[in-house]
């Protein structure tokens, strides 16, 4: 075999092997997940239920499926802006709607500090101190509609709406005795309980994020 016709064998081999290796055919379909037609980043606000006051502007909370990957499941994750959970929510897919009944915050904690040492108080006295987060989050009339809403940019976006109620932990105290140093006395306060304190339910509502610029909050 002439030096020529080795060097065409070679090229043409090389050629093949190029080919087969950038060969795309045969790699894995990716398939969404089963929760894609309610998932997504959203802007929203939160309001007076009755009166529709404004308490947060547009802010940025997001959905998004399980480990698991199941269809009536979903985080929904308000990214420490409005009140600071993340949940899971029972979603139906097919008709778009979803809530929640008491389902734990990931996100909250006991941590707290006691009532103040002062002003001195009578013994007996019962104050209350919340929670930072909220315990539990309660979510009623959830509900997604696609391509409803308008944002800025003019074009059409999906549009979320619910009731929604934060179940604060309070920690209940009991003014139980003094501390007396010289004339200065302070009180001593007393876990006596704790019990659950409701905030809400305030309508939370916006649209899913479009990633135009003037959409964007």
């Amino acid at each position: 075999m002439t030096m020529k016709n080795i060097k065409i064998v070679f090229c043409s081999l090389f050629v093949v092997a190029f080919l087969s290796s950038c060969d795309l055919t045969d790699n894995p379909a990716i398939e969404g997940s089963n929760t894609e037609a309610m998932a997504g980043e959203w802007y929203l606000q939160l309001m007076d239920a009755v009166d529709s006051t404004l308490y947060v502007d547009y802010s940025l909370a997001t959905t998004s499926n399980t480990a698991a990957n199941v269809a009536d499941k979903m985080w929904f994750n308000d990214g420490a802006h409005i009140f600071d959970y993340q949940c899971l929510i029972n979603t139906n897919q097919a008709a778009l709607t979803f809530s929640a009944t008491a389902a734990d915050n990931l996100n909250f904690s006991s941590t707290h500090n006691p009532p103040a040492a002062k002003p001195v108080v009578a013994l007996g006295t019962t104050k209350s101190v919340l929670s930072a987060t909220p315990e539990k989050m309660t979510i009623e009339g959830g509900s997604i509609s696609k391509n409803s809403f308008t944002p800025p940019s003019k074009t059409k976006t999906d549009f979320l709406q619910c009731r929604i109620t934060g179940l604060y932990k309070s920690f209940n105290y009991v003014a139980d005795s003094y501390t007396i140093n010289g004339v200065d006395t302070s009180v001593v306060w007393k876990l006596s309980g704790t019990s659950e304190s409701a905030d809400g339910p305030y309508i939370m509502a916006g649209y899913k994020r479009t990633g135009f610029l003037e959409d964007e909050h």
